[in-house]
Parts: C-alpha cells; sequence; structure tokens
C-alpha cells in the first residue's frame, strides 16, 4: 500500500520575500525524501508519513522538485513553482 506524494505547503505560485522555505508534505512513512531547488538539495528520510524539509531559495524564480522513494513503489514527484522576490 502506498500513500501518494502531498505537498501541504508551500502553494504552487506562491511569492515570498526571504530566502528560505519550509516544504510540508506527506508521503510513505520510511520514504527516502528529496527536495531540488536551484540553491539547494535536501534528502530526509522519513520515520513518519509527515515530513518537513527546510529549502534555500534563489532569487527570482524558483522551479522545486520533491520526489518520495518508498519501499516497494515507483518513485512519486512533484514540481513547484516559489518566486523570492526582495523587497
Amino acid at each position: 500500500e502506498t500513500s501518494p506524494l502531498t505537498i501541504v505547503q508551500p502553494v504552487q505560485g506562491l511569492v515570498v520575500n526571504v530566502d528560505e522555505i519550509e516544504i510540508k508534505g506527506k508521503a510513505q512513512a520510511n520514504s527516502l525524501i528529496i527536495v531540488q531547488s536551484p540553491v539547494s538539495t535536501e534528502i530526509l528520510k522519513s520515520k513518519t508519513a509527515d515530513f518537513v524539509v527546510p529549502l534555500s531559495l534563489a532569487l527570482g524564480e524558483n522551479t522545486i522538485s520533491i520526489s518520495a522513494y518508498g519501499a516497494n513503489s515507483t518513485p512519486q514527484e512533484q514540481t513547484l513553482q516559489v518566486y523570492y522576490i526582495e523587497e
């Protein structure tokens, strides 16, 4: 049984004025979670279905790729656009 990869936050197209955000989501427990932005790659082994990953952003548009590798499933992936704008 596999749980789908679900991103709780941030929302698609979010505009922020800080250079780091948290990616919050749900995936199968004990999944390997890989989150990539243009300036950062974070790798996490989730013990539970919920995960939180801090992620650095580049100025401007950031295409963020989130991948979850569960025990017996094919990897699940989602992509988000987040915009970091200095005030």
